[in-house]
């Protein structure tokens, strides 16, 4: 069955979607494939345990859903080892993990 969403005015393919996690800095730090349109599902397929996605949202974590060709563009860049975010209030996922 074909899902389409529709972001930013353009419809798109569920399939040709990304979920992509921001820190509070806009910096994308996580991503997962777009199983469902819906973001809680999203949350939930990326941290099982509520009090993680309670934690991360708290922290002001977000999540938006992007097409395969801005994730690619925009946000895979963040998603290499060797990137280092810019803002120096970033609270990386190492931070957070270690926090728990």
């Amino acid at each position: 069955m074909r899902v389409l969403v529709e972001i930013e005015g353009a419809q798109f393919d569920l399939k040709d979607c990304e979920w992509v996690f921001l820190d509070k800095c806009g910096c994308a730090f996580a991503c997962s494939h777009a199983d469902s349109p819906v973001e809680e599902e999203a949350w939930r397929d990326m941290w099982p345990l509520k009090r993680d996605r309670d934690r991360r949202q708290a922290r002001g974590v977000t999540a938006v859903l992007v097409s395969k060709r801005r994730w690619r563009e925009e946000y895979m860049p963040h998603m290499r080892l060797d990137w280092k975010c810019p803002h120096p209030h970033k609270q990386t996922l190492a931070t957070l993990e270690a926090t728990a």
